[in-house]
C-alpha cells in the first residue's frame, strides 16, 4: 500500500490527493475497482474517514476531492451531492447520485437559456444557480453547458441529459398533479397563462367579483411580457390562441371568438378624414399589433392583402399600447369588438370585419380535479359567455345591437 501525501491511502492504489501536484479538478485518470475504498487522512487534531463504493470508471479526482472537504478545508458535504455525519471526531462521507435539486437547476438554465434567468424563475441567486451548476458537471465529470456572453448552449452531453431531465421533471409534474387533485378545498393559487389584451380587458374587469365571491382563492396571471420575470414557473390554466395540438394530456376548449375590426379616434378622423374602404385605410397610419398573424384560415379574403399593403407606423406586441395609440389619435388599428364594447369613444369604420380568431381554454388532463382550479374554469366560462357578452359569439355581431352602441363612420 502507498501513501500520498496527506496520508491518502487505498488498496493497492495511490492516490492524488489535495496538495499533490499532480491533483487537479477534472483529473482524467479513473479508478477500476469493484470494492469500497477507505480514505484517512491525518491533519493535527482531527482525523478525517471518507468510504466510497467506487466501481470502474469513477474519477481520481472525485475521492480526493471529498477528501479535501472531510478534512475540513471545504463544506462538510459530498461532492456527489451526499451528506456528512459528524462525530466522536469523524466526519464520514457518502457517495451519493445526481441531486434532483441541482437537476432541476441545469433544467431550469437549460429552458430559460441563461443563468441569469434561471436564477430568476428559480428564485435564488446567480451564484448559488453557478455553484450547483459546477457541482453537477464536477460529480459527473463532463461539461454539459458551454457559458457565453449572450447565455449558455447545451453540449452534446447536455442535450443527452436534457432528455432525461425532462423525463424527471414530467414525473415531477404528474406526482405533484396527482396531489392537487386530492385537494377538495376552494383555495389556493391558481395559475393563469393569458396574452396581454385578455388579461387586461377580459379578465381583470371581472376580478373583484371573483375575488369577492371567492376570498380563499388568488390569482397568479402570466401575460408573457417578461419572460425572464415570470410570475410562475407552471401554470395551471392557459388561455391562448390555438388548441394543445396532438398532445392527449391536454384538453383544449374553445372558450371565444374575437373578431377585428377597424377603429380610430374621432379627432384622427376629423384631421386626416374618415376611409371608406381597405386600399383607402391602406394609406392612412396604421397601428398594428405582431399577434394579428394567427388563424389565417378565419381571415377575410383581403386582410392579407391588406396588411402586406398597409403603412404600419406602429408595430408592437401590447393590446394595451395599441389601444393607448389609438385612443391618442396616432392611428388606425385592427381591434377586437370586445375590446371596443369597453371604448365607447372610439369610432369603428364602416369596412367589414377584418378576422375573427378562436380563444382557446387548455390545462392537463390530471389537473381539472383541483375544486380551486374547476371553481376558476367555471369563472372563465362566465366571463367568456356567449350570450351575456354578444361580441365573443362564433357569428359576428354588430356592435350597434350591444347594449352601448359604438360610435361608427358616416
Amino acid at each position: 500500500m502507498q501513501q500520498g501525501p496527506t496520508g491518502c491511502s487505498g488498496e493497492g492504489y495511490q492516490l492524488a490527493a489535495p496538495g499533490d501536484p499532480r491533483f487537479s479538478p477534472g483529473h482524467s485518470a479513473h479508478l477500476a475497482a469493484e470494492a469500497p475504498l477507505k480514505i484517512e487522512a491525518k491533519q493535527p487534531r482531527r482525523r478525517a474517514a471518507l468510504e466510497i463504493p467506487l466501481h470502474v470508471g469513477v474519477p481520481l479526482a472525485y475521492p480526493c476531492r471529498l477528501l479535501e472537504r472531510a478534512a475540513g478545508r471545504g463544506r462538510p458535504e459530498s461532492a456527489y451531492g451526499g451528506h456528512a455525519k459528524v462525530g466522536d471526531g469523524m466526519v464520514e462521507v457518502r457517495r451519493q447520485r445526481a441531486d434532483w435539486s441541482d437537476l432541476r437547476v441545469f433544467w431550469a438554465v437549460a429552458e430559460t437559456g441563461g443563468i441569469g434567468a434561471a436564477s430568476r424563475a428559480l428564485g435564488v441567486s446567480q451564484p448559488t444557480v453557478t455553484r450547483r451548476l459546477d457541482d453537477l458537471e464536477s460529480r459527473l465529470g463532463v461539461r454539459l453547458l458551454d457559458r457565453g456572453p449572450s447565455g449558455v448552449t447545451l453540449t452534446e452531453a447536455g442535450r443527452l441529459m436534457l432528455d432525461h431531465v425532462l423525463t424527471m421533471e414530467r414525473s415531477a409534474a404528474a406526482i405533484e398533479r396527482t396531489v392537487l387533485d386530492l385537494d377538495r378545498r376552494e383555495e389556493g393559487t391558481v395559475r393563469i397563462a393569458a396574452p396581454d389584451g385578455v388579461g387586461a380587458w377580459a379578465i381583470a374587469p371581472a376580478l373583484p367579483a371573483f375575488l369577492q365571491a371567492n376570498p380563499k382563492i388568488s390569482i397568479a396571471l402570466d401575460c408573457g411580457l417578461w419572460p425572464d420575470s415570470p410570475v410562475s414557473s407552471a401554470v395551471d390554466l392557459s388561455l391562448q390562441f390555438s388548441d394543445g395540438g396532438s398532445d392527449p394530456a391536454i384538453i383544449s376548449t374553445p372558450l371565444a371568438w374575437f373578431h377585428y375590426v377597424l377603429a380610430a379616434a374621432p379627432g384622427y378622423l376629423e384631421i386626416y378624414g374618415t376611409p371608406k374602404t381597405l386600399p383607402e385605410v391602406a394609406s392612412h397610419r396604421l397601428l398594428h399589433h405582431s399577434a394579428l398573424t394567427r388563424q389565417p384560415e378565419n381571415w377575410a379574403p383581403k386582410t392579407a392583402a391588406f396588411v402586406e399593403l398597409a403603412k404600419v407606423s406602429l408595430l408592437t406586441n401590447s393590446s394595451p399600447t395599441v389601444l393607448a395609440a389609438v385612443r391618442a389619435g396616432a392611428g388606425i388599428c385592427a381591434m377586437s369588438t370586445a375590446i371596443l364594447a369597453q371604448c365607447p369613444e372610439l369610432v369603428m369604420l364602416d369596412i367589414p370585419p377584418l378576422a375573427r380568431i378562436q380563444l382557446w381554454l387548455c390545462h392537463h388532463r390530471d389537473l381539472g380535479g383541483g375544486a380551486r382550479t374547476k371553481r376558476v374554469i367555471s369563472w372563465l366560462k362566465e366571463v367568456f359567455d356567449p350570450l351575456s357578452h354578444p361580441w365573443y359569439r362564433a357569428e359576428y355581431v354588430d356592435p350597434q345591437e350591444f347594449d352601448a352602441p359604438l360610435r361608427r363612420s358616416a
